[in-house]
This record gives structure tokens, sequence and C-alpha cells, in this order.
């Protein structure tokens, strides 16, 4: 088996709707960011809880909107951070799908730190 075959194997499978209207780019964040940033969530939100700032912050003694708020600065602000999750998403795309990200890499770097954001909120303002 290809690389590409064995990558989109291990992604979950996620129920969404595609409407007629779908752009590229949505139809491009459903079928391919979404399922990467579901399967490395938990690497995520590893990577964001061993990152200085947080650590300073003691985290986990915070409130659950103190720590929304934590999240949502950290990666406004920590472009190594940044950097480092789109790499953990794109690091788990086929080639295709590569190529197809640089052709906007700007935008799609957007949406998967925003989704990334989300994430994180949910999965650690209540389970943490």
């Amino acid at each position: 088996m290809s690389r590409d075959n064995d990558l989109v194997k291990l992604r979950p499978v996620l129920q969404i709707t595609a409407h007629e209207k779908t752009s590229s780019a949505e139809k491009f964040q459903n079928d391919v960011l979404r399922p990467i940033l579901k399967f490395q969530n938990d690497l995520l939100c590893l990577m964001f809880l061993h990152t200085p700032f947080v650590i300073k912050k003691d985290f986990s003694k915070k409130h659950e909107d103190q720590k929304r708020s934590i999240i949502s600065d950290v990666l406004k602000t920590d472009q190594k951070l940044k950097q480092e999750i789109i790499h953990c998403i794109t690091s788990l795309m086929t080639i295709d799908e590569y190529n197809h990200f640089l052709e906007s890499k700007s935008e799609y770097s957007k949406r998967i730190i925003s989704m990334a954001i989300q994430r994180l909120k949910d999965g650690l303002t209540k389970n943490f």
C-alpha cells in the first residue's frame, strides 16, 4: 500500500453534510482538515499544555472562561506553536492534498489554527 492510502485509512470518518454551494475551501476543510485535526486531537492538547506560557499560567487551576481566554491568547501570539500545529496537520496529508494546501496556504493555515483553537477550547476547558 502507498503512503497516501495508509494516511487516508487512519482518519476518522466524519458525518458532515455538504451543500450544493459548498466552496472548494470548505470541502477541503471538511474532507481533509477536520478528520486530521480530530485524529491529532490528543497530540494537539499535549503540545498546547507543554508550551512554557501555559505552564507558567498554571492552566489546570483556572476557571473555564480563563482557560478559553488563555487558549485564544496563546494561539494568537505564539508563532512557533502555530507552526508546529500546522506542520502536525499537514504531515498527515496525501501528496495531492498537500499540493492543494500549498495553493492557498495562508487561508488553510488560518482555518487549521481556528479549528485547533475550537478543539482545544472544547477539550481542555472541561476535561482538564
